[in-house]
C-alpha cells in the first residue's frame, strides 16, 4: 500500500520505523542513509508538518 506523509505526524513517523510497524524488513533493502532521507522527507510533509503532502509512494 502507498505511503501517504499527511497520514501520520512527524514524530509519529519516527516511532512507526522506530518500532518496526512497517509489513518488511527494511534493513536487508534500505541503507541508513536512505532511512534517514525518507524519515526526513516523511516529516517535512507530515500532517503535523508547515507543508503537509498527500503525495503516494510507491512500494
Amino acid at each position: 500500500m502507498p505511503v501517504n506523509p499527511a497520514d501520520k505526524a512527524g514524530l509519529v513517523w519516527i516511532k512507526y520505523f522506530k518500532r518496526q510497524r512497517h509489513p518488511i524488513d527494511l534493513k536487508e533493502t534500505i541503507s541508513n542513509a536512505e532511512m534517514r532521507s525518507i524519515l526526513q522527507y516523511l516529516q517535512n510533509h507530515a500532517a503535523d508538518s508547515e507543508r503537509p503532502v498527500a503525495a503516494a509512494i510507491p512500494k
